[in-house]
């Protein structure tokens, strides 16, 4: 029987590699929480006025490459309670309340995920402290409307999938960072995320896919309204999932987890809905993650 640390480290799930790299690397993950945990102690070491933000990006990147290597190791309440440190240091020491709220979210997730951790009780001071020093919000004066196309939407330019016989991945990528929301419907069981000021690819309007796979059955993308795009993902029945954001590109990933289903097993695949193009190679920006356990949150987003 599972561990309750290591239930909550396969809710992560994160995956920026490809499908078929979806076995887990114990050893690459000791070693990478080692590099991790020296470089971070090194960056202590220095006043916290010498320590610029491509410092903090690499520690957050090394930190984050432990959960890619094995989402189950041990140590990951550690590095995930590290990532909230670091950033809650950035807010203080950059003055961005979207670091504050980064922070608090990943004290939070510790908190809620690893109830039995030796941090938890610091994560939960941490969160209230760091709500508290909430910055208000910038007061600003709403222009007058006009029939001008809007070019500050973020745009919906790919959207893919892949699965295997207990484990199903849809990632909806866009052009910057959005607000979304998530809705569970059912009879027929479906999911729909809401993607706030945003709009369709023009080779992706009113697209579906058949999926067909042993959870996701189809796909449905469409302009919901003039700054929404609804994805539609439908069910046979739906199982436990988790949605989390990847950033540098701003990434939405829905994982879908269960047991194997009855019948022939599914053979894995991975398809592309988006026309071909190279990937973007990850960059040490991708320390920029943040991650949701079972929902859709409102992800924080710049000022």
């Amino acid at each position: 029987m599972l561990s309750q640390r290591t239930t909550s480290c396969l809710l992560l799930g994160v995956l920026l590699t490809p499908p078929l790299a979806l076995a887990r690397d114990r050893e690459a993950a000791r070693s990478a929480y080692t590099e991790a945990r020296a470089f971070h102690d090194q960056l202590q070491e220095k006043a916290a006025a010498d320590r610029d933000l491509k410092e903090y990006q690499r520690a957050l990147f090394l930190y984050f490459t432990v959960i890619d290597h094995d989402p189950t190791y041990g140590a990951s309440d550690d590095t995930l309670f590290a990532i909230a440190g670091l950033y809650e240091a950035m807010a203080a020491r950059f003055g961005r309340d979207l670091y504050r709220r980064r922070a608090i979210y990943y004290y939070e997730f510790v908190a809620r995920e690893y109830p039995l951790t030796k941090h938890k009780p610091t994560a939960l001071a941490q969160t209230a402290s760091l709500t508290r020093a909430a910055v208000p919000p910038i007061q600003t004066v709403t222009a007058p409307e006009t029939q001008e196309v809007r070019t500050d939407l973020a745009t919906v330019s790919e959207v893919r999938y892949w699965s295997n016989e207990d484990y199903t991945r849809v990632v909806i990528q866009l052009d910057g960072e959005v607000e979304f929301r998530k809705e569970i419907l059912q009879n027929p069981d479906r999911i729909y995320f809401d993607l706030k000021e945003s709009r369709l690819q023009k080779t992706l309007v009113d697209k579906s896919y058949a999926v067909n796979g042993p959870f996701l059955k189809q796909l449905r993308i469409a302009q919901n309204s003039d700054t929404v795009v609804r994805v539609v993902l439908d069910f046979e029945q739906i199982k436990k999932h988790t949605v989390f954001a990847l950033y540098d590109p701003f990434r939405i990933v829905i994982d879908t987890l269960g047991g194997k289903p009855l019948g022939e097993p599914v053979p894995v695949k991975s398809v592309d809905l988006s026309p071909a193009k190279e990937n973007p190679v990850e960059t040490e920006a991708r320390a920029e993650l943040t991650a949701s356990p079972t929902f859709a949150p409102v992800i924080p987003t710049s000022n």
